[in-house]
């Protein structure tokens, strides 16, 4: 059975290079593929380890993929080495890459709403975001991505997002007090830290570690993963288990070529992603204790908040202010109704 390639084969040193080679990745890819021809999938996430939930993800998927297949497909996955998360979209939709996955409340800012369920304290648990995520809601906000040449095919997860930084432990809303934080690029956090009395700013993943170690901001908030992965935990001293938002995870693909495909192949990548996607959400469930353990031996001082409600009330400024007519007040009590098993 084929192995994803290893990424090294591809030394891609710029976003000039990338794009002068992309008529190549189109030509293997050939959306006309014949029966028996290779189809290559040129992939990217932002983790640079092995272990990182979005290569464990992608090796899943490249593994069922090829089994229902018959080793049809012919997989690279790029660990870190094609820029942050907004750049991979961008590669997606102009085919220097064929997949990728990223945050939510990023690939919200090309089109759809699925930015929806990046707002904060929409999840109480896993099981509410699954279910929501995996019901008709999760498939309506999606569909205008496919706008912008881009087609989700699963949800996956990078789990719920805390607050770390190099001032003093967090346990209320008052703690984060003008506190200068860097957010994802998007709207939703910028406005949801602003509600929350903090400074945000928003700064790309990629350049994230550098920014903390030069002082040009104080905090940052991410899942344990993520923290783990790019070792937050050498430039920052406090975790605040503030679990703000639970992030789930696009994985998309370029729009045209999917529908190039013909319908087996389709369906052997829509599959592939949706089984993989339950694989990729335990590994990063099972893996959350052990992250943890890991950043306090690492010298990360983790405390719990003192009262959900208190951050969750200060956040519904927001709601009112913005995401109640950004989203529609429908949409986001139909979230909550299905998230409750009500729907």
């Amino acid at each position: 059975m084929k192995q994803p390639t290893s990424a090294t084969r591809f030394p891609f040193a710029s976003r000039t290079l990338s794009l002068a080679i992309a008529g190549v990745f189109v030509l293997g890819v050939s959306a006309t593929a014949q029966a028996n021809d290779t189809i290559r999938l040129n992939i990217a996430h932002i983790g640079t380890d092995d272990d990182h939930h979005f290569h464990h993800g992608f090796e899943q998927f490249a593994r069922i993929l090829n089994e229902k297949s018959g080793d049809r497909f012919d997989v690279v996955i790029h660990k870190g080495t094609m820029g942050g998360q907004r750049e991979n979209i961008e590669q997606v939709q102009e085919g220097i890459l064929d997949m990728t996955s990223s945050s939510l409340s990023v690939l919200g800012n090309f089109g759809g709403s699925v930015g929806v369920f990046d707002l904060p304290y929409m999840f109480a648990d896993r099981e509410q975001a699954y279910r929501v995520l995996d019901s008709e809601i999760g498939q309506e906000v999606a569909e205008g991505l496919q706008d912008s040449n881009l087609r989700l095919v699963s949800y996956w997860e990078n789990g719920f997002r805390n607050v770390t930084n190099s001032r003093a432990p967090i346990y209320t809303p008052e703690d984060l007090e003008d506190l200068r934080i860097r957010v994802p690029e998007s709207t939703e956090y910028v406005r949801t830290f602003e509600a929350l009395g903090a400074n945000p700013t928003t700064i790309s993943f990629s350049e994230l570690f550098t920014a903390l170690q030069q002082g040009v901001i104080d905090a940052q908030e991410n899942p344990y993963g993520n923290i783990w992965d790019a070792n937050l935990y050498e430039v920052q001293d406090y975790l605040s288990v503030t679990q703000h938002v639970y992030a789930g995870n696009g994985v998309v693909i370029n729009n045209e070529r999917f529908e190039a495909y013909d319908e087996e192949v389709q369906q052997w990548i829509l599959e592939a992603a949706a089984e993989a996607g339950i694989l990729q959400r335990q590994y990063v469930a099972d893996l959350e204790a052990e992250l943890r353990a890991n950043l306090e031996e690492q010298g990360m001082q983790i405390n719990e908040i003192e009262d959900p409600n208190d951050f969750i009330e200060a956040a519904e400024s927001a709601y009112e202010s913005y995401f109640y007519d950004d989203y529609g007040r429908d949409l986001i009590d139909r979230i909550r109704e299905v998230a409750r098993g009500e729907g």
